[in-house]
């Protein structure tokens, strides 16, 4: 089946801390009191989770009524994110992430927002990694935020499993905290050689370029802060402030 051989190509393209699994691996179905094991509409692989039971027919329809308006889902975001195969789809994502991806596009294109309520470790970071992609591959300029700027390098970490090998996209850093620095996900420590204080810092300022990006964001010089840039990368406080 599509997602035996799914699961076959993905071996080697997840980093994930949940393991994919296929619905035939699904030892037991659960089906509680107030959640229930998710059906995805996707082909991809699973990663067994659960839904509320109050929610669970409401997105199915969604899904459902989705499938009617675009057909495939899986072919349906795999265009829109500009993937050359449903292998790499695949790769890059879970069945659930692709369920998720493929609302948050039909809704973006139609000037609404979704929000993705997902338990830690099924992927919330992952579908938000989706739609940057989404973005940039559709010649669109995407804000991520995030509560603080600790979590860019999560966000790397994401945005290089979901590019499986092409160019990263470059960001503009609005923060300047030492916290914001994004470790590059690729670094790999040369046994038997000392590393440099920033080898493995993908993305830095220096003291210098903080004090220049702090004069042209007063100066509101925002095509020259975006030169060379693809997105802009901030944290909820940034826009208080």
């Amino acid at each position: 089946s599509k997602r035996l051989q799914a699961e076959k190509d993905d071996k080697s393209g997840r980093s994930d801390t949940v393991k994919q699994k296929t619905k035939s691996n699904v030892k037991k179905e659960v089906k509680g009191q107030f959640q229930t094991t998710y059906d995805p509409t996707s082909g991809g692989i699973s990663v067994d989770t659960v839904t509320p039971n109050n929610q669970k027919e409401n997105t199915k329809k969604a899904l459902i009524r989705l499938s009617k308006k675009v057909g495939d889902l899986d072919d349906y975001v795999k265009e829109g994110l500009k993937y050359k195969s449903k292998r790499d789809l695949f790769r890059a994502f879970s069945a659930e992430q692709i369920d998720a991806l493929a609302l948050a596009i039909d809704n973006a294109k139609e000037g609404k927002s979704l929000i993705v309520a997902d338990q830690t470790g099924v992927g919330k970071g992952r579908v938000g990694a989706g739609m940057v992609r989404y973005a940039l591959k559709n010649g669109k300029t995407p804000i991520y935020m995030t509560e603080k700027g600790g979590l860019f390098t999560d966000h790397f970490r994401d945005l290089n499993d979901i590019y499986l090998g092409e160019k990263l996209p470059v960001p503009l850093v609005i923060n300047n905290s030492k916290e914001s620095e994004i470790v590059d996900p690729n670094f790999v420590e040369k046994k038997g050689m000392k590393r440099k204080r920033f080898d493995n810092i993908l993305h830095r300022k220096t003291t210098n370029q903080k004090k220049e990006f702090t004069s042209k964001l007063k100066e509101k010089r925002y095509d020259e802060l975006m030169e060379g840039k693809d997105f802009i990368l901030t944290t909820y406080l940034q826009l208080s402030e």
